[in-house]
């Protein structure tokens, strides 16, 4: 029967390692496989078979987590050799230990500043400690130095290492090895190490009053920042004594505060001092007279706007005061030296039906304590104003000769009233007077002469006042036109020195529109005007033909004053330029002198004479 021997590379296996099994038979056989071969806690491989078929090999690999220190690898009999011989058995031992050692790591005790279980610590150099198996070594790997650090499990199954090197937050990293050498993952131990803790800051949650930084508040209630997640606060009135909470005492306090931060570390101390005051203020209001007087007449109800003044005690500078009056609220604030004005709607104070004001002050005490105080006072209203209801004239056009009758009617009857109260535009108003006692005056306007103006107002001024004193309103009367400005006119003729045949334009040009004007209203010498005309009044033109046979270097057209305007005014006289008429023809006389300059009249046969023309006046043409 054929036989085997089995060995194994490796008889003691541990985690990552496997080991080649070599069965080797004493001849070639047949029918043997993997299905021969039984191998606890562990796998093989396929056997492949050497050339001679006398050699099979496989790997054999350990199982995971296993710790066997006793196992048998056998081969059973179901193999045969070429002639059909059944095989023997073989066997081969081996342990296997693939189990890594298990340990427990943790920031010790003793290097724990902070709790146990947060791994925080103001411990720069902390102690590592944990368990595991006597005997096992343990690896640290420090953060931040990556510092390595080794140690032995002691009998007690305890280990700990302490680091050479200042460490910075971060992971330390633990490993172990078992006496089979096997290594274990590398565990994590987050630390974090705090060794400072910033100085916490203290200050009032309400610095109240007027202002926000005095440390004078009626709230003793402090507010404490800059503080760690988790970190204890302490307060202290001495600086010795520490305690977990605050109370502020009435008047000054001061108060120290720190901070113990999660890791241990306690900072420094920060104080704060402040006055708690929480007394309220007894102040007093006064109202000074209204108006001055205590009463509003019309001059002060053409005010807008009325001060309502007084003053304070017990209050500070900027306190709120209210004015209450006809349902409305005027405002103001206290003054430096204790005082308050207040700027109420005049109107207000006339419509209030009281005649009654009421001022609230609202004081304050540095520390914004605060308290309310009112006052009253009465007045009296009496703002009829007088005022002008008409102002009518008889006439609203007025020309020269012409008067106006003007009469001005009042509201109520008024005093102190005279011409010096009146104007009138382009006029004069005279004989000023009253049949009621004051009520309705009456006046003569006259015209001022020359003037040509369509508009034109009596005007009343506000000088008057009614019986009472109350100052009155100015007035005007409603428009009236003057028209005391005689025409004038000037005349033109085209030609200014006519001859026989001849004729000219005369032009007439008034300074305005005229009527019963005609030719009856101008004169012309030597000569003969025709019917005068015009398309507007003011401009008119007629033909003048000058006498004949005549002649005369003297000359003018004459305009009377019979003409008027539209207004009825008379008109101006006015006059022409000269001109001169020369239509008379010119006559000539001859006479014939001898040698000696006598006259004759007869000539004989080889006689000459001088022959003389002499024209009545200079001619042009002759020859």
């Amino acid at each position: 029967a054929p036989t085997a021997t089995i060995a194994l590379s490796d008889n003691a296996l541990k985690a990552g390692e496997s080991a080649t099994v070599t069965i080797t038979f004493s001849e070639k056989v047949k029918d043997f496989s993997n299905a021969d071969i039984t191998a606890p806690n562990g796998a093989l491989s396929s056997f492949t078979a050497s050339a001679d078929g006398l050699i099979w090999t496989a790997t054999f690999t350990p199982a995971v987590d296993t710790e066997a220190a006793s196992n048998t690898l056998s081969l059973g009999t179901a193999y045969t050799d070429e002639a059909g011989n059944a095989g023997t058995t073989a066997q081969a031992s081996y342990a296997v230990d693939t189990k890594a050692p298990v340990f427990t790591v943790q920031l010790d005790d003793a290097s724990n500043s902070a709790a146990k279980t947060d791994r925080l610590t103001n411990d720069s150099t902390p102690t590592i400690s944990g368990t595991g198996t006597t005997g096992d070594i343990i690896q640290v790997t420090m953060p931040g130095t990556l510092e390595v650090l080794s140690t032995t499990v002691d009998a007690n199954g305890k280990w700990s290492v302490t680091p050479t090197l200042v460490i910075a937050s971060g992971n330390v990293s633990v490993t172990a090895q078992d006496a089979a050498g096997n290594t274990s993952p590398a565990q994590s131990l987050a630390l974090v190490i705090d060794t400072a803790v910033a100085t916490p800051t203290v200050a009032l949650v309400c610095d109240s009053g007027t202002s926000s930084n005095d440390k004078i508040s009626q709230s003793g209630v402090i507010n404490v920042s800059g503080l760690e997640a988790g970190a204890t606060v302490e307060y202290s009135t001495n600086g010795t004594a520490w305690g977990t909470t605050f109370a502020a005492a009435e008047g000054s306090n001061t108060v120290s505060v720190r901070q113990t931060d999660a890791a241990g570390n306690v900072s420094a101390a920060s104080s704060l001092s402040f006055t708690l005051d929480t007394t309220v203020p007894a102040p007093t209001v006064t109202i000074n007279a209204i108006g001055g007087d205590d009463a509003l007449s019309p001059a002060d109800a053409v005010q807008t706007h009325t001060g309502i003044t007084g003053s304070v005690t017990d209050a500070r500078e900027g306190d709120l005061v209210k004015v209450l009056v006809n349902g409305q609220t005027f405002s103001a604030t206290v003054d430096a030296l204790g005082h308050y004005s207040v700027s109420v709607a005049t109107a207000d104070l006339i419509a209030d039906q009281g005649s009654e004001i009421e001022v609230v002050l609202m004081a304050s005490d540095a520390a914004g304590n605060t308290h309310m105080v009112s006052d009253t006072r009465a007045y009296a209203v009496d703002v009829t104003v007088p005022t002008v209801q008409s102002i009518v004239l008889d006439k609203s056009a007025l020309k020269v000769g012409d008067s106006a009758t003007v009469t001005i009617t009042f509201s109520e009857k008024v005093k102190a009233f005279d011409l010096s109260d009146l104007t009138a535009d382009n006029g004069t108003l005279s004989g000023l007077a009253t049949a009621d006692s004051g009520l309705t005056w009456t006046a003569t306007l006259t015209p001022t002469a020359n003037i040509e103006d369509t508009s034109n107002v009596v005007k009343v001024l506000a000088n008057y006042t009614d019986l009472s004193d109350n100052l009155g309103t100015a007035a005007t009367s409603g428009n009236y036109s003057v028209e005391t400005l005689a025409p004038t006119a000037t005349l033109q003729l085209a030609d200014e020195a006519l001859k026989a045949g001849e004729t000219t334009t005369l032009t007439i040009t008034f300074s305005e529109k005229v009527s019963n004007f005609s030719n009856a209203d101008v004169t012309v010498q030597n000569g003969s005007l025709g019917t005068l005309s015009s398309t507007d009044g003011i401009v008119w033109t007629g033909t003048f033909t000058p006498s004949v046979n005549l002649e005369d270097a003297t000359n003018s057209i004459t305009l009377a004053s019979t003409y008027t305007d539209v207004a009825g005014n008379a008109g101006q006289s006015a006059a022409s330029g000269n001109y001169s008429v020369d239509t008379k023809a010119p006559t000539a006389s001859v006479t014939l002198t001898d040698n000696t300059n006598t006259a004759i009249t007869s000539l004989t046969a080889g006689q000459s004479a001088k022959v003389t023309i002499t024209f009545s006046e200079a001619v042009k043409d002759f020859s």
